[in-house]
């Protein structure tokens, strides 16, 4: 997997974590070593989106969360949807750890683990919820 498709997969990952997996996350980065650039901060930008015509329009403002860092001269950026600081906070020190490259491949390789295991878990969870919700499914069928 390239450093890109990572990125990608971990930011699409942040999105199943509730406080709760942020501490854990946490653990896996030396936040002494991360200096914080920007605080996370919420704000409001605009959501672009393409009609069925192929035009673009924007829809409406959507509220974010955003904050960068740096890690041994590595930046580290994130923007997460809705207004989340920690977690703002921990993405960005998460990308500015996958941006170091060889540097710090044992966290790296806990830092993965950890969220692979933490999404296996939301996942099986959901399926756990799903079950009990489709026993309550009524049918409507006539004929």
């Amino acid at each position: 997997m390239t450093t890109l498709e990572r990125k990608k997969w971990i930011h699409e990952s942040f999105e199943y974590l509730n406080q709760n997996d942020t501490k854990d996350l946490y653990s896996c980065i030396p936040m002494e070593e991360i200096q914080i650039k920007k605080n996370p901060v919420a704000g409001l930008i605009q959501m672009k989106v393409i009609d069925t015509f192929e035009t673009e329009f924007y829809l409406g403002e959507v509220l974010v969360t955003e904050a960068e860092v740096m890690y041994r001269n590595h930046q580290g950026y994130a923007m997460i949807l809705g207004e989340d600081l920690e977690k703002a906070l921990l993405l960005a020190s998460v990308d500015a750890l996958l941006n170091s490259e060889n540097d710090s491949d044992q966290m790296k390789s806990s830092l993965f683990q950890k969220l692979e295991q933490l999404i296996s878990n939301y996942k099986n969870t959901r399926q756990v919820e799903e079950k009990i919700i489709m026993q309550t499914k009524v049918d409507f069928k006539t004929f």
